[in-house]
């Protein structure tokens, strides 16, 4: 019963799950300068947004699904964020003192999220498309 709930509403939970990460999980651009960017945090919230969408589907077994998101967020993050940045740097500038961006954080955060969960996600929904079922 309740899994036809989560899967009716499986992309609300996810864009509330990308929002709340936007507002409060700092961005991997504007951390503190001796401090490292906490990477495992990204890789669980994208993980688990991913694997919400790609559980319901009776194209994989369980271990594939998670095998799938694992890597697919891997992917995903370090292509996504080191793209992001050269961008950004391009646009906004860097930060001569601290080599940081000096656009906004909270700019920085939504597109980060936005952009490598949905990615994720559309190559998700684009490979289940043509991927035959197990049984």
């Amino acid at each position: 019963m309740i899994c036809n709930k989560i899967f009716k509403y499986k992309i609300y939970i996810s864009v509330l799950l990308i929002l709340l990460s936007v507002f409060y999980v700092p961005s991997p651009y504007h951390v503190n300068y001796y401090a490292e960017p906490s990477y495992f945090i990204y890789f669980k919230i994208n993980f688990f947004i991913l694997f919400i969408n790609i559980y319901f589907t009776n194209k994989l077994i369980l271990v594939e699904k998670i095998l799938y998101a694992a890597l697919i967020s891997c992917i995903v993050l370090i292509v996504v964020g080191y793209l992001l940045e050269k961008f950004l740097g391009y646009t906004y500038g860097y930060d001569t003192n601290w080599d940081e961006l000096k656009s906004p954080e909270l700019l920085d955060n939504a597109l980060f999220f936005l952009i490598s969960n949905f990615i994720g996600m559309g190559f998700i929904a684009f490979w289940l498309k043509y991927k035959k079922p197990i049984y």
